[in-house]
């Protein structure tokens, strides 16, 4: 009587590992739609011949040592586009890399121990991928013609070196599913104020803006206002409130109590932060720019700005156009890319796709 159980959970662990023997990499970035996207893998023929290098950290890999049997692409559905049948003329070759992902050289050979594994040479023939919703399943497989057998002591990362020499069916650019650098997002707060106009009846309609800084590790920010009167001197401030987020603040604040009829000011004043821009003779007035102190990703700030315009009404001021900057959260995949197009002369080395990771399945 007691085999039964016995057995019963002999079948349950084996079935448990039966369904756990792949890696998805990067780790934490293949549940759900990801923000980026790789073209390497299908190219259009003007790419053709392309040498490509996927770095990935060997401790994404939950084993620490088993044979890779299989690698195993998807679609991405953050892109929009068509993925048709066709098919890849390929070497794969696997190694472990002496450099982390962050660290890859430049030269293809430097990213390559001394011991590679050719995994896979021939015509590697996938399906055609409608988008859907949610991540794509995994349709783009090509099994190893030998394992890899992969160790995590033995680099410090996990390399998949590929030279892509024809391919048939991708006449233009068709895309695969990656993760790239956490990204942070600028949304409006709420609109351009298309009534708040200067005395020339034009108004604050454009905006540009350096986001890199926006991301948990911080880095520069700053906004350019276009459309301001030509030379008018203003003043802009920051806040953690705004029209989503009002706070203590009664927001959206009509100034037409002021004397600025169809104007409103819609972020919070708790920082006492005035900064004096003005606006240059082509109209367009930028903050300096702002070093966002690391260790504030899912956190968000708001700005706005007043310009002086005593002909525009008779409050003297006309705001402009507000923002909300969300600083993301999510760190960066632990990978790396390194490709080089239309590679004609075999080149030595190539260029980065700084932390591009491309989703792959690795069977075990």
């Amino acid at each position: 009587m007691a085999r039964t159980p016995t057995l019963l959970a002999l079948a349950l662990i084996a079935g448990t590992t039966a369904a756990q023997n792949y890696e998805e990499l990067p780790k934490g970035f293949t549940k759900t739609v990801d923000n980026a996207y790789d073209y390497f893998l299908l190219p259009r023929l003007s790419y053709l011949p392309v040498h490509i290098q996927y770095a990935y950290d060997v401790n994404d890999v939950s084993v620490p040592a088993a044979p890779m049997r299989a690698v195993t692409w998807r679609r991405n559905n953050y892109y929009s586009n068509s993925v048709p049948a066709g098919s890849i003329t390929v070497t794969v070759t696997m190694s472990h890399g002496p450099n982390a992902p962050s660290a890859m050289s430049t030269t293809f050979a430097s990213n390559l121990s001394t011991m590679t594994t050719m995994v896979y040479t021939g015509t590697a023939n996938f399906p055609a991928a409608p988008k859907a919703t949610g991540p794509a399943p995994w349709t783009h497989a090509i099994p190893f013609a030998r394992p890899f057998v992969f160790s995590k002591a033995s680099g410090k990362s996990l390399v998949i070196d590929l030279v892509i020499a024809a391919s048939t069916g991708y006449t233009s650019t068709h895309t695969m599913d990656a993760a790239g650098p956490a990204r942070g997002t600028r949304t409006s707060n709420p609109r351009a104020q298309s009534t708040c106009k200067f005395s020339n009846s034009k108004y604050n309609n454009s905006l540009s803006y350096l986001t890199g800084g926006l991301t948990n590790k911080g880095g520069p920010w700053y906004v350019r206002y276009g459309s301001i009167l030509p030379n008018a001197p203003g003043i802009a401030t920051l806040s953690i409130f705004g029209n989503d987020n009002k706070g203590p603040w009664p927001l959206r604040i009509d100034l037409t109590p002021l004397g600025a009829p169809g104007c409103f000011w819609d972020v919070g004043l708790e920082m006492g932060l005035w900064v004096p821009i003005t606006a240059t003779a082509s109209g367009t007035a930028s903050w300096p720019s702002i070093q966002i102190p690391p260790g504030l990703g899912g956190l968000a700030f708001y700005d706005h700005a007043l310009f002086l315009d005593k002909a525009a009404n008779n409050f003297g001021f006309v705001a402009t156009w507000s923002s909300k900057w969300s600083i993301a959260s999510s760190l960066a995949p632990k990978a790396n890319t390194l490709y080089m197009t239309a590679d004609t002369n075999k080149s030595p080395t190539g260029r980065f796709r700084t932390g591009y990771g491309t989703h792959v399945r690795l069977t075990r």
